[in-house]
């Protein structure tokens, strides 16, 4: 697996010095955390309601729904 740490950014201050209330330092930057799992996630099985489409067209919705029904 290829790392990339990015030294600079435009608009960006990589040397900021950010402090709390009590004048301790806030710790910065990111973290990775590898998942360890046998186990495949569970992702994107439901579809939410209608709301969230942008573009929302009900005769395919229904054709989603009911290939699931066929299909589970």
């Amino acid at each position: 697996m290829e790392s990339k740490i990015f030294t600079s950014v435009i608009g960006f201050n990589f040397e900021l010095n950010l402090m709390d209330n009590n004048g301790q330092p806030i710790r910065t930057g990111a973290r990775r955390i590898d998942y360890l799992s046998s186990d495949t996630p569970n992702v994107g099985t439901k579809i939410g309601g209608e709301k969230w489409f942008t573009n929302f067209n009900e005769p395919l919705l229904n054709k989603i729904r009911d290939y699931r029904k066929r299909n589970d």
